[in-house]
């Protein structure tokens, strides 16, 4: 800091004497953020989480832009996810660390000395850019902290998901609430009242309420084309009654049970047992069983003995697939295709398609199970396809817009899931993640550029300095009883002969 002038230490670490009154901005974001998240659920707030953090960063400088990001947004991801100490495989503090600085780096180069000379309404855009680059830098790990996944039940953005990653989102949202405070109030332009800001501000908080009001009207059927009923019956205890409730004799409605065995003689049992019941009651019925490092699936169709059935070992993703025509009795359904586990490799999906996702660990917290559903209503969305999750004590049908047809928290249920409207595309596919990934590659490289050019930024303010020594002039103030010129015009010339 030695080998800086006055000029050059105010411009870089000026905003740092402000940090401490700037710092409750930051930590009504860190709130937003976590009222927003999967933890309470109010997703709404997310059109507004950030926006206190950005009035912070205006004018804090880089250092305190880092400073007061850093400490915003890793303790927002610490109170979101503190249930991490209880997963395994998973270094929680490593996740809080990638979650507070990676996206800390982005408001930091934004306020570079470099970025101050950007014309303001350029600048939301370029953090947006910085920003989708850093969230996509976030390890899988910690990708379900990105903010604004919850609006997903927003029916104003749902629709964009298809089309954009959850990296995009979280960039332009994080421009749109720099674009308030950029036009709450710029330093070099103080001509500029406030007003437009506070605008920008009360369109969000108006979003927030339309949004949460809008989510809460029941929404219209999809549609009433191929519509395929699907029993689903968790847990272990009376299946066989619980599905004979739901299901008359004859009935062409897909059963699910999906239970967890401890060993061999339990798996015999079971198979039996839902070999006899599809027999019996001439049923459509796919049986689960997980236990120990294997899943299994047997898929009966009105017979004593399954007519498929498939083992998984340990890192297995390739999927059962049934055709509609095997046994011709799955109402509605061209393939029914069956994952064991939540994520799935990439792959296209029509709008007749069924798709099976069993999750074998149990959420640590309810806080991941809204985080599971949330990116099941995603991969439904973006491939237009119906699907019912399954895990442990919990069951949920989606439609192929995203849609919680219905939902079981242990009670057998009933869903009817129609065809969906149009086809979509696989999730994961170069179309959803080509502009994040060319972020992510350009983010680190820019911001790195946009440093280096601060020390030539003073370079040659200091070469200008030198130049223009020589003609450096002084001026008196003499005292004239006779002049015409008001004391403002006095000034105006002083300052234009001071330039």
């Amino acid at each position: 800091m030695a080998l800086l002038n006055h000029r050059e230490r105010e411009e870089l670490l000026g905003g740092l004497r402000g940090v401490p009154l700037r710092f409750l901005p930051a930590l009504a974001t860190t709130a937003l953020l976590v009222l927003s998240g999967d933890l309470a659920g109010l997703w709404a707030l997310s059109w507004v989480a950030l926006v206190p953090l950005c009035f912070a960063c205006r004018g804090a400088g880089a250092p305190g832009a880092l400073l007061l990001s850093v400490v915003s947004l890793g303790l927002a991801g610490f109170l979101q996810s503190f249930w991490l100490l209880d997963v395994e495989g998973v270094n929680p503090a490593l996740v809080w660390l990638w979650v507070g600085i990676l996206p800390a780096l982005a408001f930091a180069a934004i306020e570079l000395p470099t970025c101050r000379s950007v014309p303001w309404p350029l600048r939301p855009l370029l953090l947006a850019a910085l920003a989708t680059g850093c969230w996509y830098l976030l390890p899988h790990d910690a990708r379900f902290l990105i903010p604004f996944g919850g609006l997903i039940d927003s029916e104003l953005v749902r629709f964009a998901y298809p089309d954009l990653g959850l990296a995009v989102m979280a960039g332009l949202f994080t421009g749109i609430a720099w674009l308030s405070a950029e036009m709450f109030y710029n330093p070099r332009q103080r001509e500029r009242t406030g007003w437009p800001g506070i605008a920008m501000v009360v369109v969000l908080l108006v979003a927030v309420g339309a949004d949460w009001l809008g989510s809460s009207v029941k929404p219209q059927p999809v549609g009433v084309k191929d519509i395929t009923r699907i029993h689903i019956v968790p847990g272990d205890s009376d299946l066989v009654g619980r599905t004979e409730s739901l299901a008359p004799p004859g009935d062409s409605a897909l059963a699910i049970w999906n239970l967890e065995v401890d060993n061999a003689e339990q798996q015999i049992d079971w198979v039996a047992r839902a070999g006899e019941f599809s027999l019996r009651r001439q049923a459509n019925l796919i049986l689960l069983l997980h236990g120990g490092h294997d899943v299994r699936a047997y898929f009966y169709v009105g017979s004593a003995r399954p007519v498929t059935q498939h083992v998984w070992r340990d890192g297995d993703t390739e999927a059962l697939v049934i055709e509609g025509s095997n046994g011709a009795l799955l109402e509605g359904v061209g393939r029914l295709r069956v994952f064991p586990g939540l994520d799935s490799p990439e792959h296209w999906a029509s709008m007749w398609d069924l798709e099976l996702y069993l999750a074998v660990a149990e959420p640590a917290h309810p806080a991941q199970a809204r985080y599971w559903l949330r990116e099941q209503r995603r991969g439904a969305l973006v491939r237009g396809s119906r699907q019912v999750s399954v895990w442990k004590g919990r069951a949920v049908a989606i439609d192929g817009i995203g849609r919680v047809i219905a939902s079981s928290d242990g009670e057998a249920v009933t869903a009817l899931l129609p065809a969906g409207e149009e086809r979509g595309q696989p999730l994961g596919r170069a179309r959803l993640t080509v502009i994040e990934r060319i972020l992510a590659m350009g983010a680190p490289m820019f911001m790195a550029m946009l440093l280096l050019l601060t020390p030539v930024r003073w370079a040659k303010w200091r070469y200008r300095a030198r130049r223009q020594a020589g003609l450096t002039i002084a001026i008196e103030e003499v005292a004239d009883d006779e002049t015409t010129l008001s004391k403002e015009q006095t000034e105006t010339i002083t300052r234009r002969l001071e330039k």
